[in-house]
């Protein structure tokens, strides 16, 4: 997807629930730049079954951020929010990093690749403008499911937002909504629909054989007693 701000945030958030099949590696859940500064601004990903956190600030400065655990073939919830105060990393609503907060944030796109990454031998630059599932040679892919992804210009109370159950149910979009997918398109559909109204609306690559949708499911069933997780997934799945 492409998005045609150039307003950089004063905090960032990015939510999303997942179901690895491979934790090896550094695997982008996604990833957010510019393929005309050959930047990456933001990437939440999977690191050795740990969630990280990659970011640019400031002029000139970095933070990465490795931490927690998640496992394979299970739901988990991740989130991470970054303001001028925190940078903080979340699992199934429950911090599992925090440290310094950071000022200078870069915009909010405007390439954006989920799923995958910029390819680090075409010297730092995006490999396409933005969709799912892209392939690189240097970094592996996002293998396994996916729904309810979320990027805001804020940094949103996530511990509290677990809580109150809104990760439960499909997520709202609000005037700090950058980004929004559902994710419930039936099988054989090519494109994310964009539910922030921002119209960022994302291409699926790789045809029906690496990434597809498995349609609406009538009843998510997100709670199971005694452990909180999804049963069923309304996503595509990359492969």
């Amino acid at each position: 997807a492409l998005s045609n701000s150039a307003v950089s945030p004063v905090a960032v958030t990015i939510e999303a629930w997942i179901n690895p099949s491979i934790s090896s590696g550094q695997r982008p859940i996604i990833s957010i730049g510019d393929a005309n500064t050959g930047k990456l601004h933001y990437e939440m990903a999977l690191n050795g079954g740990s969630l990280m956190l990659d970011y640019l600030y400031g002029i000139g400065s970095r933070r990465v951020i490795t931490s927690g655990f998640i496992p394979l073939n299970t739901w988990s919830h991740v989130a991470i929010t970054i303001s001028s105060s925190f940078t903080r990393l979340f699992i199934n609503g429950s911090q599992v990093f925090q440290t310094d907060g950071a000022g200078g944030l870069l915009a909010i796109g405007p390439s954006i690749v989920v799923g995958g990454q910029y390819s680090a031998s075409s010297g730092n630059i995006f490999t396409f403008p933005g969709g799912f599932g892209q392939q690189n040679s240097n970094q592996s892919n996002y293998l396994g499911n996916l729904d309810e992804l979320r990027v805001s210009s804020v940094a949103r109370n996530i511990s509290g937002l677990w809580q109150s159950g809104v990760y439960q149910n499909t997520l709202p979009s609000d005037s700090n909504t950058a980004l929004l997918y559902h994710l419930d398109s039936n099988r054989g559909e090519i494109t994310a629909i964009d539910n922030s109204g921002n119209n960022l609306t994302g291409n699926l690559i790789g045809g029906d054989s690496l990434i597809h949708y498995f349609g609406v499911l009538p009843t998510p069933t997100p709670w199971s007693s005694p452990v909180s997780r999804w049963v069923l997934p309304t996503l595509p799945s990359i492969r």
